[in-house]
């Protein structure tokens, strides 16, 4: 390496900011947890850093690239996607010339578990119940009231947006249960239930729980299935 790398992170991420170290590049990292003001970026970037590792909390737009034009040779983004948070400029990047990156896939499973455990909280009501026992107002049992709520055993799941997460939230379901019920839509229909035909709809499905998992584009906006 015939000069030592300079890179600047937005925020601390640990062993991965160690690996470089260890690998000869210079890694300032910003000390707070709060994202950094917008003009310490650009101050950094124009010092001359050769990387700059930021989170989906920072807007990375023309007056960034312009400070690194020459210099700056990679945007990190420790994030999945651009998409959904837009805070990195896609054109302002190829006006000047600067790659940026993301982290691809990296949260489909966490994400997925994420909304199985809260599809089993919110049939069971159990923020509610939680809440009431914090507050002390839990002051007798009965078989029933109030905070019963309901089996996801036996229940069909409609998931909406059948992407990496969707499969994902699919194989989960299937996994603990494998006649579980699934509906789901995206570019391929619904695969609806026994004595159901394909032109009744998604209104007629009546999923006993709906998991929707939309990116911001024009294939999932305004889809079939709104509410």
């Amino acid at each position: 390496m015939p000069k030592n790398l300079r890179v600047y992170a937005t925020c601390d991420l640990g062993e991965a900011l160690l690996g470089l170290r260890k690998r000869g590049y210079e890694v300032e990292v910003y000390p707070q947890p709060e994202t950094p003001p917008k003009s310490l970026i650009v101050e950094k970037v124009r010092s001359g850093i050769d990387g700059l590792i930021t989170t989906l909390r920072e807007q990375i737009d023309a007056e960034v690239f312009a400070a690194g034009q020459g210099t700056l040779k990679v945007v990190a983004q420790y994030a999945v996607g651009f998409i959904i948070f837009d805070n990195i400029s896609r054109g302002d990047a190829n006006r000047y010339k600067i790659p940026f990156t993301n982290t691809p896939d990296v949260l489909t499973e966490t994400t997925a578990e994420f909304a199985f455990l809260m599809l089993g909280e919110l049939a069971r009501k159990m923020w509610t119940a939680e809440r009431l026992l914090r507050e002390n107002q839990w002051r007798y049992w009965h078989p029933s009231l109030p905070l019963l709520g309901d089996e996801i055993t036996g229940k069909t799941i409609a998931i909406i947006g059948l992407g990496r997460i969707g499969q994902a939230m699919i194989k989960k379901v299937r996994r603990i249960r494998h006649e579980y019920p699934v509906l789901f839509s995206d570019d391929a229909p619904f695969r609806l239930p026994a004595g159901h035909s394909g032109n009744d709809g998604l209104a007629l499905c009546a999923p006993d729980f709906e998991r929707k998992e939309l990116g911001q584009d024009g294939g999932t906006r305004g889809g079939p299935c709104p509410g």
